[in-house]
């Protein structure tokens, strides 16, 4: 079964490494998880906002990078 999270599981995702989402998201194969290329620019966007924005895009890339992306 394939998975494709919006931003806010995204963000609980990645603020919360314990949390359920976490978790089950564990429990799968990346070939089984995509991120959305909207998804994609929003948490890229998000990340660039705050405080330390290199170490969060790059945390953001690390996460997403081996997953599939759909296309809008």
């Amino acid at each position: 079964m394939a998975w494709l999270l919006d931003t806010h599981a995204w963000i609980h995702y990645l603020k919360d490494p314990g949390s359920p989402i976490a978790h089950r998201l564990r429990q799968r194969v990346p070939a089984e998880i995509f991120a959305c290329s909207v998804v994609t620019a929003e948490l890229l966007h998000g990340a660039m906002k705050y405080g330390l924005p290199e170490r969060r895009l790059a945390i953001v890339r690390e996460t997403l990078a081996p997953l599939g992306v759909v296309a809008f």
